[in-house]
Order: C-alpha cells, then structure tokens, then sequence
C-alpha cells in the first residue's frame, strides 16, 4: 500500500527556498541543516522525501544530482562506524551516473580502511566534491542520520566542523543535512554549539509528532473509499499519539475490537511494541556517557513513576527511584536530574512551575520548583498497559482497560497538551496566548484549612484588546467513550470551580492591580455532550467543543 507525504509545510517550504536560492544562484556558501526530534518521528522520512521531490522535479531537469547517506550505528564501534561510513561512500559512487564515474576514475581514488580516522573518512568525501564541483548544474546531497551514534569518543563532530569550515562551506551547491534522535546531544553539540559550529546552520529543525488531524488525514489516504470510525482514530492517537510509524499496526478497515485484540494478543506486534518502546531509550542510556561512562541511566524509571503518578516533582521522582533499588547511595541526585533533562529535551516529559504553568526549556528554574509531566501517549499507554494488565489480562476484560478512569482521563490530557491548537480553534485565540499562559493542573486550596477544593484541569489566560484586565479560560476535560448525557451534579461541580477560581483571582487582583476579570468556560470532550448548559444559569458563558465532530468536519 502506497504511503502519502502526510503534512510537514512549513520544513518543505523552508528547505525548498533554500534550494531556490541555490539554484537562483543567491547562495555564496554550503547550506547546513540540523534536524531534532524524538525517534521515529519522520525526520529521515521528511528529509529523504525532500532530496526525492527535488531529484524528481520536472523544472530541475537540467540539474546532476549527487546523493550522499550515511547512518550512525548504536551497536557499531567508533571504528567500526568509521568503516561503514567508507564502505558506503565506494558503494554509492559505484551507483552514481556513468558519465560522473568516468570523470572519478581519473583520481583513482583507492579507499583504506585499516587505521583509518573520521579524518580520512572526510578527506575521501571532499575529494569526491572538489573533482565533481565545477560540474555544470551540479548540485550535492549529504544526509548523516543518527549523527550522534557516530561521536562515540566525541571525535566525528570535531573532525566534521574543522571539514565544514575549511572546505564545505566554500561548496554553494552542497545542501548537508545532520539529523539524530538524541535531542540533548543535538542541541549540546550541534544547535547551542557556540564553538566550532557557531553561525554556521542554515536553517534549525524542530520536528515534532503528528497532530490529530494529520494522523486522521493519513488514515483517509490509506483508505479514501471507506468510512473511517473516528471515535477509534482518537482512540489508537491516545494510544499511540502522533507517530506515523506505529500505525503501521493498525489495520483502519477493521473495527476498534479487532485491532486492539491484535495489539494486545499477536505476539509479533505485542513484541514489536516492546522494541519500539525500548529503542526511544536505548540512544537517551547512551548518552549518559555525555557525563559519566561508568554510572547506569535511569531514563526508564523516571518514565514508570511518571505513569503512575501522572506528575512530579523533583522529589517524588527520586524518591520513588531510590525506593526502588532500596535507598542506593551511588544514585546521586545529578544522575535523576541529568536523565530528567534528556527526557525534556527528547520531549517524553515536559515541565510546569509549582502552580502549574508551563516553563521554557531554557528558563532556568530550580529543580525544587519545576512539576515533570509525561507528555508522550505511547509511552504512557505502553507502561501504563504492562504494569497494571499484561500480567493479568483475558479477552472479555479487553475493552475494559480502554474504560480505566485514570488511563483515559490522562491519556485524553495528554492529548490535549500535545494538541494545543485544538485550543486555539475551540476558543477562537492565538497560538501566543496558549503557549505563553497556559497552567496545567491548577490546585485550588483552602487558605485557612490547606485542603484541596478543586482541580482545574486547564488554565489559559489570554489578552483580549477588548477587554481591560484578566481574561480566562476555564477548560474541564470529558474523557467519556461515548455520547453523553452530563448530569446535574456535574454542571454543578462546574461552576463551583469556577466560582473557587474567582475567589481566588479576586484575592490576587490587588496585588496585581487587576480590576476586572472575565471568566469563560470550555468543555473539551472526546464526543457530544447532550445536555445543554444554560449559561445564564451561573453568569458565566460556557462553550462546548468535541473532537469528533471537529474531524468529522474536516
């Protein structure tokens, strides 16, 4: 089955004027490209569908290209990868046009692999580019993925800037792309590397899973003639979230029964699952060595509290670790905090203050005050699931686990987090005003006693021109599995928030010289809510939202 090129505008936009430039001639140097994302998010798929579009493209017929690509190997030595690295370059010259091949053979280029360096590596490389760069309309892909798994000893990113900054960036027709699973090393090495690649990226990529309307679009290119059940849909993204990859495991011309019995009792996708949960940690256990080459990493420990506890503090997580392995002293607090930093940065976890709101990764905070939260729905799903039901699991009980009150009012939250523009369209605001105030979990108090009078699942202040003073959005989130009927003391539970919210705020305004504050209220829910909410009932006005007819609409 054909695959479609599912969304991914704004990166092929960006790539595509880059390539104009070249080809306009208006670039005076090498264009470098750094590509960041969590595993399996589509970075070689965007990258490798790019180079495919531009090779194929009518309007550059009178272009020769040269395609270059090469994989780092976790379970590879540094020698080893070095080697590979050699071995692939002689192959994909021996696939290159033949009229490039004559030109080549006139070097006699002659390949030695034993003792061979990331020096020597690049020397073949720039060889290979300088005896083709005054080619007419030549035009140079390089593609290194898993970049990270090459700089086992640090020393591939050295010898890759000092060939960057001799030689490549004197290539205006070369477009060089690195691209790694392993956020924190990207960003320590490649993105924030104020040394030997400073001032030298072209263009920085963020890439990020799939939304909800992506993943729904894609399953309508796979079958376009069949009707899709989308309450199953935004059931397999609360499981699997925005990771095309995944969905491979899906069959969308089945029913949500007979997926989910193959999910759960095909022991070839159930083990297939278990790798790809293992795999997004096996490059983050690696990395420790970015600190110390001798102690364990704890990336999938800190996963499991969170799943449990949904969020935390800094505290909680290393407790409930140190309980584990029975108040170890050699995990020292800077290991936890090291590994919670690597997740934040692979974005399985984000980060709120101690009231909720959610922190910039570069803001500095101390660790006392940041709250951890899982933020990746097929991690969550795939720990969730095997702690509480893999032991203890029949097919009657099957669709059971999908009514488990605290999976899906977590995985639904999730959702919601990862699919902030959902919020955005059902309130009608801009992406600025979710991003900048947006509070998770607000816990409201009682001052005198200290206990806790309500939740607020989400929190969104925003700026409206037409208003002077605090506008708010009150978001409740329904997590029913089907049509519903709200009831009485629901509505109730509501407004009481509510009105607890205001208490609050009003005891805040003089502090903050906050004379007005309007309050609005949305309820978010996976399908229809039936009962109608009056309104003026409470003095609040109350918008409902759900996001199957917001597919269905689509």
């Amino acid at each position: 089955m054909n695959k479609k090129f599912i969304g991914r505008k704004s990166e092929i936009y960006n790539l595509s004027q880059i390539m104009n430039r070249m080809n306009d001639n208006q670039s005076t140097s090498g264009s470098l490209i750094a590509i960041d994302g969590r595993r399996r998010c589509g970075k070689t798929t965007l990258i490798e569908h790019f180079i495919q579009k531009q090779m194929n493209s009518i309007e550059n017929d009178h272009l020769t290209f040269v395609y270059f690509k090469f994989i780092g190997n976790l379970s590879l030595s540094y020698k080893e990868n070095i080697v590979a690295c050699i071995n692939e370059l002689e192959y994909q010259l021996q696939k290159l046009p033949e009229n490039i091949q004559l030109i080549l053979m006139g070097k006699n280029i002659k390949f030695q692999k034993s003792n061979a360096s990331w020096a020597t590596f690049f020397q073949y490389l720039d060889l290979v580019l300088s005896t083709l760069k005054e080619m007419k309309n030549i035009r140079f892909f390089i593609f290194f993925d898993e970049v990270s798994w090459y700089d086992k000893k640090n020393k591939f990113i050295k010898y890759f800037a000092n060939m960057w900054n001799i030689y490549f960036v004197h290539y205006p027709n070369l477009m060089c792309f690195l691209a790694s699973s392993l956020s924190t090393w990207m960003r320590e090495k490649i993105i924030n590397n104020t040394d030997m690649l400073y001032g030298r990226l072209t263009l920085k990529i963020e890439l990020h899973p799939f939304t909800l309307e992506e993943i729904y679009q894609y399953a309508k290119s796979l079958y376009p003639s069949s009707s899709l059940n989308i309450g199953a849909i935004i059931h397999y993204y609360m499981i699997f979230g925005g990771i095309i990859k995944y969905y491979d495991m899906i069959d969308f011309s089945k029913s949500f029964e007979q997926n989910i019995e193959r999910i759960i009792f095909d022991k070839d996708i159930r083990n297939n699952i278990i790798s790809e949960y293992d795999l997004l940690f096996n490059g983050l256990m690696n990395n420790s060595g970015l600190y110390d080459n001798k102690r364990a990493s704890y990336h999938k420990e800190i996963m499991l509290v969170l799943s449990k506890i949904k969020s935390g503090n800094f505290n909680d997580i290393y407790q409930a670790i140190l309980k584990k392995y029975k108040n170890n002293a050699n995990i020292h607090e800077n290991y936890i905090y090291q590994d919670l930093n690597d997740l934040l940065n692979s974005r399985l976890i984000s980060i709120q203050d101690k009231d909720g709101k959610e922190l910039n990764l570069l803001k500095k905070e101390s660790k006392r005050n940041k709250i951890y939260t899982i933020n990746d729905l097929f991690c969550f799903f795939n720990l969730y699931f095997q702690e509480k039901y893999l032991d203890d699991i029949n097919k009657s009980s099957l669709l059971d686990i999908f009514e488990d009150s605290y999976w899906r009012g977590t995985a639904f939250e999730i959702l919601i987090i990862c699919n902030k523009h959902i919020l955005e369209k059902a309130l009608n605001i801009s992406q600025s005003n979710v991003a900048n105030q947006f509070t998770l979990n607000l816990i409201i108090k009682d001052e005198q006693s200290g206990k806790q009078k309500a939740q607020i699942d989400i929190l969104i202040q925003t700026s409206d021109k037409s208003f002077i003073g605090k506008s708010l959005h009150l978001i409740e989130l329904k997590n029913y599995s089907m049509q519903t009927r709200l009831k009485a003391n629901e509505i109730d539970t509501i407004y009481n928030k509510a009105d607890y919210l205001l208490d609050m705020l009003y005891q805040q305004q003089k502090k903050d010289n906050v004379n007005n504050i309007q309050l609005d209220i949305l309820l978010l829910s996976l399908y229809p809510l039936n009962k109608i909410v009056n309104e003026d009932l409470a003095g609040y006005k109350i918008q409902q939202f759900n996001l199957f007819d917001y597919l269905s609409e689509l």
